[in-house]
């Protein structure tokens, strides 16, 4: 078995230079059960599989490439306007690369099923908005902002799924 996909995703919450990316993935399985080599009459389905795959996030408010101001900063009767978030013009978007490889089986007559599988994900390039610094333009209440790429996660594990049915009737 072979799947893929490819996708090209816009979005004008990122600067018009890197408003698009492109994502893909791909994956392959093997059915093992149905080789003529492979002959043991209580498994049903014994598939061994594999993908990778990378997607992009652009979880974040609008325009954060811009900066932003806000109203009703009033000095006594005149209406007022403060800037709060500072432009990002090199806001690009998160990207998460995915890798699963795995085992599903059925056996006895589909009575005992599951799925053992493992998993790692690393996500780059996260979006938060960094308070900043007085030097910089903020205040003492952290009412400036970046919005930037500036975090990592990773996360890995094992995933394991039976099922049973023992008793039909």
């Amino acid at each position: 078995l072979f799947s893929a996909s490819f996708r090209r995703d816009g979005n004008s919450k990122f600067p018009a230079a890197i408003r698009w990316a492109n994502f893909w993935s791909a994956g392959l399985g093997w059915r093992i059960e149905r080789e003529n080599f492979f002959q043991v009459p209580w498994v049903d389905l014994l598939k061994l599989r594999a993908s990778y795959g990378e997607t992009g996030n652009a979880g974040t408010g609008n325009y954060p490439y811009q900066g932003g101001y806000t109203i009703g900063y009033d000095d006594d009767t005149r209406p007022g306007v403060i800037l709060t978030s500072l432009g990002s013009p090199d806001l690009t978007w998160e990207s998460a690369e995915m890798l699963d490889m795995g085992v599903d089986f059925s056996l006895f007559k589909n009575r005992l099923s599951g799925t053992i599988g493992y998993f790692i994900r690393n996500t780059s390039g996260l979006i938060f908005s960094v308070p900043q610094p007085l030097h910089n333009g903020g205040t003492t209440g952290g009412a400036y902002t970046i919005t930037q790429n500036i975090g990592n996660m990773g996360n890995k594990g094992i995933e394991v799924q039976l099922t049973g049915a023992i008793v039909r009737n």
